[in-house]
């Protein structure tokens, strides 16, 4: 992804930036030399990567369209649709929660907030983390189911997801 004269660069610079640091008490200047360049072919990989993954690279050949369908196939490959979805129905859900908590009190919101973060959230394992009786957190659960309006927000089994 580089040409020869980045590399040959950074080659310089990491050498130059390795007799700068190097002590020879404390090791090997070899293993030193060997690590700096690991970093630093692996930052400049890092890189080229992010921009080739942004960018279309121009091409001075007569096949562009070849060049182009290669490029887009191989972004198209790394895209994961999967994991756009997911995002998108997490902040349709996130968008939900912060509408249907507009006005609610301090335990309603509190409830919520340990419903979401607990790993196993049930109203028995909430009530404990929160110190209250388990009907409390299943009554402020009802009363925000209450507040969902099909007109408003749609069918409820487009905010489910299988995690």
């Amino acid at each position: 992804m580089s040409d020869e004269s980045e590399i040959l660069a950074t080659y310089e610079d990491t050498l130059l930036k390795c007799i700068e640091l190097f002590d020879e008490n404390k090791g090997d200047f070899e293993h030193m030399w060997n690590s700096f360049i690991w970093r630093e072919r692996r930052a400049i990989y890092r890189k080229k990567k992010r921009l080739y993954y942004y960018e279309v690279p121009e091409s001075s050949s007569d096949n562009d369209d070849d060049d182009f369908s290669s490029f887009f196939n191989k972004v198209h490959a790394e895209f994961n649709t999967e994991e756009l979805a997911l995002g998108k129905k997490k902040a349709d859900q996130r968008m939900l929660i912060d509408s249907l908590l507009n006005g609610a009190d301090e335990s309603t919101t509190a409830i919520v907030e340990t419903f979401l973060a607990h790993p196993k959230p049930t109203a028995t394992a909430i009530a404990k983390e929160l110190g209250v009786h388990h009907s409390k957190v299943i009554r402020a659960l009802n009363r925000l189911a209450g507040k969902f309006s099909t007109k408003q927000f749609g069918d409820y089994h487009d905010y489910l997801i299988a995690l």
